[in-house]
């Protein structure tokens, strides 16, 4: 049970972000995990934002999970997914294979170099640390390639949206920007939808403030927050009576940026995810990758292992763990 004390300590922190929200106004400095933007937190630049007709939209989604875990070494399991759709239906769904990784804390950096390598001819600006963020990056790269294929399917004018941010990946940014600048040069809007946003400044979240005094300004109404114009960085409330706002990255290359939140309005009526584009909520269900599944990659890679002479002994020694027997 938590001590009066310390309950005390975490409303009494709640209480400022929530107070510091209501008063602050002015310039703040916004650090990324690659890169940093100053942002005008002021009531008077929110403006209304009215749909428009979305035309195709593809939107695409990439999930992962570990099916073996060995502690100082794992097995994840990912892949990505596109969702070909219009304001009406989905028109078209496509899941990649499973993918199946081995990664160790020796070995990750050079699997994710190899697969870097594979999508850019430069050197990345960091290099994952753990296991866990060698297996997010591997994911993003996925993600990655199967944009740039749809992109280079898609028509003059059409929407390719992705999950996530388009500025501030720490490992992948420039393999993210060449996306970006392949997608001007084809004419496709590109812009990412962030289902979960840490952007703060001065301790105070920063989507949460667009959304308080956005609701205020806007009462009812669908409206856009640029957070920064330079990177195009937006908050939109994109449905009247959505509880939710979302960071929105427009493409930094695209000659015709203002098309694209208009038609992402006109993409979020679905009642089911309102205020959130459904193509992207119909993919994310595609490509989610289940416990069940897991369990059956736990399942398929054991038997492959015994088949090749792993004995018993060998495969519970790799991945023994009490608490399985602790419950």
């Amino acid at each position: 049970m938590m001590e009066p004390q310390a309950l005390q300590h975490v409303l009494a922190t709640l209480r400022t972000i929530l107070q510091d929200s209501d008063r602050f106004s002015g310039t703040v400095d916004v650090d990324l995990d690659a890169g940093s933007f100053s942002a005008s937190l002021s009531s008077e630049r929110f403006t209304s934002l009215q749909p428009a007709p979305s035309g195709r939209t593809v939107a695409l989604d990439g999930s992962s999970i570990r099916a073996l875990d060995g502690l100082s070494f794992v097995v994840s399991v990912s892949r990505a997914a596109a969702v070909t759709a219009d304001e009406d239906m989905v028109r078209d769904t496509h899941v990649s294979g499973m993918r199946a990784t081995a990664l160790s804390r020796d070995t990750c950096e050079e699997v994710f170099l190899d697969a870097y390598r594979e999508l850019s001819d430069t050197s990345p600006p960091a290099v994952p640390d753990t296991v866990e963020e060698a297996a997010g990056a591997l994911r993003g790269l996925q993600e990655q390639a199967l944009a740039r294929d749809m992109v280079g399917q898609l028509d003059v004018g059409d929407l390719c949206l992705l999950d996530g941010a388009l500025h501030g990946n720490r490992w992948l940014q420039p393999v993210v920007d060449a996306t970006c600048r392949l997608a001007a040069e084809c004419d496709v809007h590109l812009a990412s939808v962030s289902k979960r946003s840490d952007l703060a400044a001065r301790g105070i979240p920063l989507l949460y403030w667009v959304q308080r005094h956005g609701d205020r300004v806007m009462p009812g109404q669908r409206w856009q927050y640029p957070l920064s114009e330079e990177r195009r960085i937006f908050v939109a409330k994109l449905h009247p009576a959505a509880r939710h706002v979302f960071r929105i990255d427009v493409n930094p290359y695209d000659g015709e940026p203002g098309e694209v939140l208009p038609r992402l309005a006109s993409l979020s009526d679905d009642v089911a995810t309102l205020g959130y584009p459904y193509p992207l909520a119909a993919v994310h269900r595609a490509v989610v990758v289940t416990a069940d599944e897991a369990s059956y990659w736990q399942r398929r890679l054991r038997e492959q292992a015994f088949h090749e002479g792993f004995s018993r002994d060998d495969w519970e020694g790799l991945f023994y763990d009490y608490h399985a027997y602790l419950g």
